[in-house]
């Protein structure tokens, strides 16, 4: 995955990743798969090592089995997981795939991120319904697509308290990954599949009118995972 430059991801204080303070627990530990946050390259990697929880928030994976195994996850810097999004859905437009919801896949990322986080274009129940465009009522959580939550809604409980207990910095996951495996004893090395490749002037699309609207859609994320903005 394409590095941004690090003045425009600079940070207020070191990014480090947290793994809780215990032993090997010899449960397998239970993947939440944020999107765009390296998963496909996790699930690959580790195989039958871990449980792939899937695109689900820790707090539906607990209230249904339960906090006894471990939890894992992976976080990202809001402005780089905006921009992998795109590019992904980008992608798939670019290929054919016939999918109402990358419709609007044609706009330009600035264009795009505006229709999608103020216009709530192909983001939240009501737009689907009110454009008639079909949904899974499974993928939303208090009705926006689960692909469009903060971090912290995803990772959380009602009291925003986090469930996970490794979390893993998508900025230094090699290493991150390292310390999970001897954790674990999963011995696997981490492999890079499915990013979405885009222009090497990416940066240049994180105009200050984006950023700002990234920044407050997802604040939640800057605050409690120290990204600067």
């Amino acid at each position: 995955m394409l590095a941004l430059s690090p003045a425009r991801f600079s940070k207020r204080r070191p990014l480090q990743a947290t793994f809780a303070a215990r032993g090997r627990n010899p449960m397998r530990p239970v993947f939440i798969h944020v999107s765009k946050n390296a998963g496909t390259s996790i699930v690959s990697s580790a195989g039958g090592h871990i449980i792939n929880a899937g695109h689900r928030t820790a707090a539906s994976w607990v209230a249904e089995h339960g906090s006894e195994a471990p939890l894992f996850s992976v976080v990202r810097h809001p402005y780089d997981r905006v921009l992998s999004e795109y590019h992904f859905r980008r992608r798939r437009w670019e290929s054919g795939e016939h999918n109402p919801h990358l419709t609007n896949l044609s706009l330009p990322f600035d264009e795009w991120a505006i229709a999608t986080y103020e216009g709530n274009e192909y983001r939240t129940r009501s737009f689907f319904e009110l454009n008639g465009v079909a949904y899974n009522a499974h993928n939303l959580v208090n009705d926006v697509a689960i692909w469009f939550i903060s971090q912290v809604d995803w990772l959380s409980d009602s009291h925003q308290q986090l469930l996970v207990d490794d979390l893993l910095r998508f900025e230094h996951l090699a290493d991150d990954w390292s310390t999970l495996s001897a954790k674990y004893e999963l011995k696997n090395d981490l492999r890079h599949i499915n990013s979405s490749p885009r222009h090497l002037a990416a940066e240049q699309l994180l105009t200050p009118r984006i950023c700002e609207l990234i920044y407050e859609y997802y604040r939640s994320d800057f605050d409690r995972f120290g990204y600067d903005h």
